[in-house]
């Protein structure tokens, strides 16, 4: 198989389980489990998970201490600016999805959480030094009409109490967050390509989980009613332990895997777009949660802006990449080189050293 068609193959998997993530949420929250522990649990199990793919990883490439000496060696000033920043941005997404999801609809979440490829392209200019393209502020105008549209619908829904109400304002302005901290991510690993490409950006996603587990531990006396137990029941924590251990070290892992191989950003982060179009029918699926009418317009109008500017900008990546074929892969490059030097190495290995020479007997050297 193709790298790219693997790759497209690994992002769809990847929004597959993210796309879940709404849906398990709710459910673990109808078997009485609190937002503190549902919190927690999914950081805990998620990190347990994604450390034992590393360290599978590491023993099969080259061994778990290898791995590490390589680690710390590329633990550069810059790289861990990078491991924080990411820690960070993937803290906000984690923490973000799962508090918004509790408090309001999935539609609501996953229309402003769309958002985030905007975000990136205007971050890039600061942090990248790319300039912005004419398409990205049309796009801007447009998603940001689409999310007017869903604020307005919630703000005039009849049929909901001034209670309910100000949780789903709440929780629409933790998904506008949320957005920005999936953008942050982005625009990190891109960041981290290129200034430091040594860097394991998968540990920085480690951090994020264990500051959304501290988060957990620290709104608990909050928001865990009185009286209950930390620790789910069963029928509640399966759902989170399966979100945490399952989707979220699948889409973690497949993630981070992308951003340093397989597909350029444009194509990743359209592909990544079917979250807002699965994530609010598998909900409706599941638990009949209807979204406002003004919802699914302004959420239809975000992902159609979003997704047609993702595929303009696939279309200027490929076009300057036919008219620069040295820009192709350059992802790549660095892992080329590596395996260049291993190749050298075993080449050597085989070759007699001088001291080898002198010792060995004459007949042996003839």
């Amino acid at each position: 198989m193709k790298s790219e068609s693997l790759g497209v193959l690994v992002a769809f998997i990847g929004v597959c389980a993210v796309s879940s993530d709404g849906l398990l949420v709710k459910l673990a929250a109808q078997e009485d489990a609190s937002v503190a522990a549902i919190l927690f649990f999914k950081s805990i199990s998620g990190f347990i998970v994604v450390s034992l793919i590393i360290l599978a990883e590491a023993t099969i490439r080259v061994g778990p201490r290898i791995w590490c000496g390589k680690v710390w060696r590329s633990l550069t000033r810059m790289g861990l600016i990078h491991l924080l920043v990411a820690g960070t941005t993937n803290f906000v997404v984690l923490a973000g999805f799962t508090l918004a999801f509790q408090y309001t609809t999935s539609a609501n979440v996953l229309s402003f959480t769309a958002l985030s490829p905007i975000w990136a392209s205007l971050l890039t200019r600061p942090v990248l030094g790319e300039a912005v393209p004419p398409r990205t502020i049309v796009a801007n105008v447009l998603a940001l009409l689409g999310s007017a549209i869903v604020v307005v619908g919630i703000s005039l829904a009849g049929d909901q109490g001034e209670h309910e109400l100000s949780e789903s304002i709440v929780g629409t302005v933790i998904a506008v967050f949320t957005g920005f901290g999936a953008a942050g991510i982005a625009v990190t690993m891109r960041s981290a390509a290129s200034r430091a490409p040594d860097t394991p950006m998968i540990i920085g996603m480690l951090l994020g989980l264990v500051l959304s587990a501290l988060l957990g531990l620290g709104i608990y006396p909050d928001l865990h009613p009185d009286g209950a137990d930390f620790v789910p029941e069963w029928r509640g924590l399966r759902w989170v332990i399966l979100n945490g251990g399952v989707c979220m070290a699948i889409t973690i892992t497949a993630y981070t895997m992308l951003e340093a191989s397989f597909l350029v950003s444009a194509e990743l982060t359209l592909i990544m777009q079917m979250e807002g179009l699965l994530g609010p029918l598998s909900v409706y699926a599941a638990l009949n949660e209807v979204p406002l009418t003004t919802t699914l317009t302004g959420g239809a109008l975000i992902l159609t802006t979003v997704m047609t500017h993702e595929g303009f900008s696939l279309k200027a990546n490929s076009a300057r990449t036919t008219e620069d074929p040295s820009a192709v892969k350059v992802q790549s490059v660095p892992k080329a080189v590596e395996e260049a030097e291993d190749i050298s190495k075993a080449n050597l290995s085989n070759v007699p050293t001088a001291v080898d020479a002198a010792e060995a007997p004459p007949e042996a050297i003839i």
